[in-house]
């Protein structure tokens, strides 16, 4: 048989809202006046949208941070993404984490061939989704209650936009050539056999280099390449000639290198009015072993041939005679001043 036992019955009535205890009349401690306790249950709204990143222009390959901050901490699941507008196509900036303090997303986006905007920013109000199972909602201790984020973001270009708070350039067209000048704004100049002169390429946009491009330039009715400067002797800027006659062709020339000649690098110099056994070499370069001398071709499509036998650093100048004695020259035949120099 159970035993019975006295009890007493409490009062449980509860203190006044946010009253403090009065040890005099017995009265509690509410629980207001105790702790500071806020019931908050809002969805967080987006409050800016920015990015760590330095303002300025990005190609092809870059990979620029997205930040949405909102007004209250979150907790993200899933993937969500952001629209950006990138041009005729739209491109996607896929989470990645929330940041200390729980406010900020962030957001990658990587630029692809083809996306464009002169200053970045996200397609629309509705660009921030993300699909379910996915979520973003308040933090707490239970998300599957939590309070929805509203997604919706501040107006393309106006405050709080990516547009409005950075200045970020998506640009991935060709570069192309805007100028072509001499360095130094030298709007004109004349030059002299033996100068260098320094020319300028201005692009559309940045441009990253590998190897040595060159330039082909027009000095007449004939390219020069390879960075040779030809420069002839003689009256008229005619290079002395022997006349038609049984002795040897006898020829001076003068040119500076402006890129350094490796062994095999053949300068091509027009000479009509040249004839004789071009197969036979029988040709030769007085005073210097940098250079092997041949003949080519007759009449108007003759040319002198100098053969680099060895390697010759850049700014080397010669100044040599070219000997044949199995050829000859018309008395009009020469080397004239660029009209009829090609060198390669």
């Amino acid at each position: 048989r159970a035993a019975a036992y006295p009890y007493a019955l409490i009062d449980a009535s509860l203190p006044p809202a946010r009253t403090a205890a009065r040890y005099s009349s017995g009265t509690a401690n509410a629980l207001g006046a105790s702790n500071d306790v806020i019931v908050d249950v809002r969805s967080p709204l987006v409050v800016d949208v920015t990015s760590p990143e330095v303002d300025g222009e990005y190609g092809v390959g870059a990979v620029l941070r997205i930040w949405v901050t909102f007004d209250r901490q979150l907790a993200v699941g899933g993937e969500p993404r952001l629209v950006m507008a990138t041009g005729a196509s739209n491109s996607y900036a896929l989470f990645t984490q929330v940041l200390g303090g729980g406010y900020t997303a962030e957001f990658e986006y990587t630029v692809g061939e083809g996306d464009a905007n002169q200053d970045l920013d996200y397609f629309a109000t509705n660009s921030l989704s993300v699909a379910s199972p996915g979520y973003i909602v308040r933090k707490a201790r239970d998300v599957t209650v939590s309070a929805v984020a509203v997604l919706t973001l501040p107006e393309p270009g106006k405050p709080g936009s990516l547009a409005h708070n950075k200045n970020i350039m998506v640009d991935t067209s060709i570069p192309y050539v805007l100028d072509v000048s001499l360095a130094g704004e030298v709007a004109s100049r004349d030059v002299a056999a033996g100068d260098v002169l320094d020319i300028q390429v201005y692009f559309s946009r940045a441009v990253a280099i590998r190897g040595r491009p060159r330039l082909l330039l027009r000095t007449g009715r004939s390219p020069v390449f390879r960075g040779v400067v030809e420069t002839p002797v003689g009256e008229n800027g005619v290079v002395a000639a022997a006349p038609r006659a049984s002795a040897a062709a006898a020829i001076q020339i003068a040119f500076t290198l402006s890129i350094p000649a490796v062994v095999g690098d053949t300068l091509r110099i027009a000479l009509p009015g040249f004839s004789g056994n071009a197969a036979e070499n029988c040709s030769s370069v007085d005073g210097t072993d940098a250079w092997v001398a041949g003949f080519s071709g007759a009449g108007r499509d003759a040319e002198l041939l100098l053969i680099a036998a060895r390697a010759s650093p850049a700014r080397t100048a010669f100044d040599v005679r070219v000997l044949s004695r199995c050829s000859y020259l018309t008395p009009s035949a020469g080397l004239r001043s660029g009209a009829d120099a090609g060198i390669f």
